[in-house]
């Protein structure tokens, strides 16, 4: 069973504390005691990392958070992301979301989880996985299940895409997307290629 305890992560981002002090857009986020989490409110609520234009999309990547969604009206709140992949909160799915790839004109690659409304009020975790090369794949899983794995051959994320844009949690700064509401714990990324994880069937039961 994922630990994600086991991983040396790259970036950790504790939320369970405080709002961390190197985090931009912390004046519109707050954290709550009991949930001991930062809490995003749906209408401002935006922290971005300083500084990470260029990071993110060297290779293999996995991507863990912690979060509990509030906000059952609203599509395309994000989570975290970075532009060109992003963990996406929907009224009735969960998406983690690649793209473009390659290119401007390139496609863009989604794994869709769909949801029903028991799912809000309720903490979850998500593992998504983007691994290019030969037989390139990302992959999800929701609450330490097996979700999806889709093909993406030799495609890999084209970084011009990002258009300067730091990594972010509650909103890319898009007036076309919602903001997140809701609580986010935790969150951790790692360059490290975890395939051997996503490979060990034990981890998909």
């Amino acid at each position: 069973e994922f630990n994600p305890s086991s991983i040396i992560w790259d970036y950790e981002f504790d939320f369970q504390k405080a709002v961390p002090s190197y985090l931009e857009g912390a004046d519109t986020t707050a954290y709550n005691l009991n949930k001991k989490a930062v809490y995003f409110n749906g209408i401002s609520s935006r922290l971005t990392l300083p500084n990470s234009k260029d990071e993110f999309e060297n290779g293999s990547f996995a991507v863990y958070v912690e979060w509990m969604p509030t906000n059952s009206k609203d599509n395309t709140q994000q989570i975290i992301g970075h532009y060109n992949w992003e963990i996406w909160q929907y009224n009735n799915s969960l998406r983690f979301r690649i793209g473009r790839v390659n290119n401007a004109t390139g496609q863009v690659y989604n794994i869709n989880y769909p949801i029903t409304s028991d799912f809000f009020n309720q903490k979850h975790s998500a593992l998504a996985i983007y691994n290019p090369g030969e037989n390139g794949y990302i992959e999800l899983y929701i609450d330490k299940k097996f979700i999806q794995r889709i093909g993406i051959g030799k495609d890999i994320i084209w970084k011009e895409y990002n258009g300067n844009k730091d990594l972010s949690f509650g909103n890319p700064l898009n007036k076309d997307f919602d903001f997140y509401q809701g609580y986010i714990y935790k969150a951790d990324f790692s360059y490290t290629d975890l395939s051997l994880w996503s490979n060990n069937s034990s981890f998909k039961t």
